[in-house]
């Protein structure tokens, strides 16, 4: 806010937002588009980027599509549609995109927990908090920065220890107690985090040993390590996945980001998790490949396989969860499923408004001195 009103104090004849709305609440940015109204209607310009389709449809007169560093197209208001625009952004057809925009939600099987939380508080001074992860499902982790979504996929995945309470992984009908990350993955739990080049990648190795780097202990005997074996892993995920170029032996340093997150991801699907936590691992990654990558996750857990993903792009989260859990404060806010799941209620909660807490399971409505 602080820097949009040092633009808009301004005498301006042209304003450039890139991404402005990412971190407003309803209420603010609605604000922020009166304001730009009313510079319109003065004559002067407004250069918006963004991703989110709700707000082009609100603000836009034209609309340019970019993909791969070229112009692909502009198009007026009346054209600019979800479908559309999707459309010229990865190269696929309106109908493909209409088809999966209008596609039933899913119905889960009741296959009990795969893991819980249960009386985590995620710092000394924070609410805690019961949640539970339903086998074969995909739960989103949403949040503001600093309001606890990396801490709560952490102490998921045993990277941090919470400050009270405990994190359960359901083996085999019994729980077992997540205490620290050689323990989580041992248990079967994997981790990819959201910072690849600096907590993921190793950047001096090529893109076989990256990805197999999970996997040489189950490939080696008597301490040897079977180069076939791996190999034949390696080519599997990186087909799976769609990594270019399909070169194992390529310096992983001279891959694009996306295919670097690609083996980043492949490496711990190929150690077979029972549990996969994901921090926000789609950044960065064109929109076709989130798209091949939401059904990839969509086959693993019809397969039985829990995953917890945090997003820090709510449509993101719409498209590919089947609940939603939003952190706020350093705690669970609010967990919504089914016809709750909308970009406002999402966004809401984030910042606190409507906060409905999760105790023992259940969902209690709370009101809140600060809200």
């Amino acid at each position: 806010m602080l820097t949009l009103t040092r633009a808009l104090v301004r005498p301006w004849r042209v304003l450039i937002l890139d991404e402005a709305t990412s971190a407003l609440d309803l209420g603010t940015r609605d604000r922020l588009f009166e304001l730009l109204d009313e510079g319109r209607a003065d004559g002067r310009s407004v250069l918006f980027v963004s991703h989110r389709m709700d707000e082009l449809e609100i603000l836009i007169d034209r609309a340019t599509v970019q993909r791969s560093g070229r112009t692909i197209g502009t198009v007026d208001r009346a054209e600019a549609t979800p479908s559309r625009l999707l459309a010229m952004m990865d190269g696929r057809s309106e109908s493909e995109h209409q088809a999966a925009a209008t596609s039933a939600p899913r119905v889960l099987p009741d296959r009990g927990d795969a893991a819980r939380c249960r009386g985590v508080a995620l710092a000394d001074d924070a609410q805690p908090f019961d949640l539970a992860v339903r086998r074969g499902e995909i739960l989103g982790v949403a949040g503001l920065d600093g309001h606890g979504g990396v801490p709560l996929v952490e102490t998921f995945a045993g990277v941090r220890s919470p400050a009270q309470g405990v994190v359960e992984l359901d083996r085999d009908g019994a729980w077992t107690s997540i205490r620290g990350y050689r323990r989580a993955v041992d248990a079967g739990i994997a981790y990819v985090p959201g910072k690849r080049q600096e907590e993921g990648l190793f950047r001096t190795l090529d893109v076989q040993d990256n990805l197999a780097m999970a996997t040489y202990r189950r490939h080696a005997r008597w301490g040897l390590i079977s180069p076939s074996a791996v190999t034949a892993v390696v080519r599997s995920q990186m087909r799976r996945l769609g990594v270019v170029p399909d070169d194992p032996s390529y310096p992983i340093t001279g891959l694009s980001g996306g295919n670097a997150q690609k083996v980043l991801v492949g490496r711990w699907l190929a150690s077979d998790p029972d549990l996969l936590v994901l921090n926000d691992p789609l950044r960065g990654v064109d929109i076709g490949t989130k798209r091949d990558f939401y059904a990839l996750l969509r086959e693993l857990t019809e397969d039985g396989m829990t995953v917890v993903m945090l997003s820090t792009e709510i449509e993101e989260l719409l498209t590919s969860c089947d609940r939603i859990a939003v952190c706020h404060d350093q705690s669970v806010a609010a967990v919504l499923e089914d016809d709750e799941m909308t970009y406002d209620a999402v966004l809401s909660s984030m910042f606190g408004q409507s906060v409905e807490r999760v105790t023992t399971g259940r969902l209690v409505t709370t009101e809140r001195a600060d809200a």
